[in-house]
C-alpha cells in the first residue's frame, strides 16, 4: 500500500505546490494566488481496503507523513492484528524526528524505513526545500539509524541541483545511503534539460556526471521553457525573501543570474 492521509507540511519546496503542501498552500494564499485546499483524514475514519493482518508494505507520503495522526493509527492498528512484520516506510522532508509515542508504535515493527527527500548538500537542500534546515536534517537522520529504524533517500533531480550533483551523489555514498534518482518532468520547466546549451555542457563535463547526459539533451523549447524557470525563480524568491544567489551562486554565476 502506499498512502497519503494528509497535505499538511511545513516545507515550500521549489518544485512543489499547495496540491501537497499546506505551507505551500499559505504562501500562495498570502501572495495572491488560488491555493489548492489543505486536506487531511482524520484517525477516526481511516482509509478502507487496508488488510491489516496480511499486509506486506506500506509506504506513507505526504504531506510531511509524521505530522499525521493518521499514519500512526494505521500502525496501531496492523500491531493489533499481530503484523509487526510488515515492511514500514516514510517518505519524509527529515525536519522532524517521531515523537515519543509515535517512536513507542515504530519500535514494534520488525523494518521500518525513513527515506529522507533530499536534493542537495547544506545550502542547496535549504534553498530547494525551503525554510527547512540542513543541520536538522542530519541530526534527525542520525537519530532515526540510532533507533535501529533505516535511512534511504528519495532524490529529486531538476535544472536546480544538476550543477551540485556529482557532490550530492558523493555524499549519499559517504553516508552509505541508498538513493532513487527522481527527475522532474512536472512541472515543464524545473526539467533537468531546461538550461542554457551551454550550461548543460559544463554539467556533462564534470567528472561524475555522465548519468546525466541523458538528460541534458537541447531543443529549441527548452529555450522558451527556461524564460518560465527565470520567471518562477524569481517570483519564488520575493515570496521567500530569499536569494538564489546567496545558496547556489556557482550555478547562479553560470547562469549570470541577477
Amino acid at each position: 500500500y502506499k498512502i497519503d492521509t494528509s497535505t499538511v507540511c511545513n516545507a515550500t519546496c521549489i518544485t512543489c505546490g499547495s496540491d501537497s503542501s499546506s505551507a505551500w498552500a499559505q504562501l500562495e494564499r498570502k501572495n495572491g494566488f488560488a491555493a489548492k485546499k489543505t486536506w487531511q483524514i482524520r484517525k477516526e475514519t481511516l482509509p478502507s481496503g487496508i488488510d491489516y493482518s496480511n499486509a506486506k508494505t506500506i509506504g506513507f507520503r505526504g504531506g510531511e507523513p509524521l505530522l499525521s495522526d493518521a499514519n500512526f493509527a494505521i500502525l496501531e492498528k496492523l500491531l493489533k492484528n499481530n503484523n509487526s512484520d510488515c515492511f514500514i516506510s516514510f517518505t519524509t522532508n527529515g525536519s522532524l524526528r517521531p515523537t515519543k509515542q509515535q517512536q513507542h508504535i515504530l519500535d514494534h515493527f520488525k523494518n521500518v524505513n525513513f527515506c529522507f527527500s533530499i536534493d542537495g548538500v547544506g545550502p542547496v537542500f535549504e534553498y530547494l526545500r525551503y525554510p527547512l534546515s540542513w543541520e536538522t536534517l542530519v541530526s534527525n537522520m542520525i537519530y532515526v539509524r540510532a533507533h535501529g529504524i533505516h535511512a534511504s533517500v528519495s532524490y529529486t533531480l531538476s535544472n536546480l541541483n544538476s550543477w551540485y550533483h556529482h557532490e550530492t551523489v558523493q555524499w549519499f555514498r559517504e553516508m552509505n545511503l541508498d538513493y532513487i534518482v527522481n527527475p522532474v518532468y512536472s512541472p515543464e520547466y524545473f526539467s533537468p534539460s531546461v538550461l542554457p546549451e551551454s550550461v548543460k555542457q559544463l554539467i556533462a563535463a564534470e567528472p561524475g556526471n555522465t548519468e546525466l547526459v541523458h538528460l541534458l539533451t537541447h531543443s529549441d523549447q527548452d529555450d522558451v521553457k527556461f524564460l518560465k524557470f527565470i520567471e518562477n525563480v524569481n517570483r519564488q524568491d520575493s515570496w521567500k525573501g530569499i536569494q538564489l544567489g546567496d545558496y547556489l551562486p556557482a550555478f547562479a554565476k553560470a547562469l549570470n543570474f541577477k
